[in-house]
């Protein structure tokens, strides 16, 4: 499940954001 986003700004921006919290979720489940 691990997809590179399209070379982008808000792309790269929007994934940075989801991956902190993303991972954090992941790893207290």
């Amino acid at each position: 499940m691990r997809r590179r986003p399209p070379k982008s700004p808000v792309g790269d921006r929007w994934a940075g954001a989801v991956s902190v919290p993303y991972a954090f979720v992941r790893d207290v489940s």
